[in-house]
């Protein structure tokens, strides 16, 4: 299982990510965001695992966030309201959601807010500290 973002990928999403927000991306930092969406049983899994995943992740930050074009809040409704993150525009959002080609998906934002790690298999605790340790031993960009 690969989780470091290759070179190429990571210089697509931050283009693509400057190109819409006009400025370099930056997102929470140090932080885990899970894309999922209701219709996504695989996703479902990873709601269930969320103590679990929240621990594995710690001191980081694990948030959720709506990852399909047309949302159904059923899911996200099952997360509490200080773990959901909504882009401050749909810009982001669609940037990030441009490297996978389905969900689970999820990154991980280094201490700059920069994506710095990602996958698309659902998290469960050893998953999300992989993602940890490759954000934590990924050189700075």
């Amino acid at each position: 299982m690969s989780i470091s973002l290759p070179p190429l990928r990571r210089l697509r999403i931050l283009a693509a990510l400057s190109l819409t927000a006009g400025a370099p991306p930056a997102g929470p930092p140090r932080t885990i965001i899970l894309f999922v969406a209701d219709w996504c049983a695989p996703c479902h899994a990873e709601i269930d695992r969320l103590p679990e995943i929240v621990a594995a992740a710690r001191p980081w930050r694990v948030l959720v966030a709506q990852g399909d074009a047309a949302p159904d809040d059923r899911l996200l409704a099952r997360v509490p309201a200080d773990r959901r993150w909504t882009p401050p525009d749909g810009a982001a959002r669609r940037a990030f959601l441009s490297a996978t080609a389905g969900l689970p998906y999820a990154v991980a934002l280094d201490g700059a807010g920069r994506i710095c790690a990602d996958t698309r298999r659902g998290l469960n605790g050893a998953r999300t500290a992989a993602l940890v340790t490759a954000c934590s031993s990924a050189p700075s960009p």
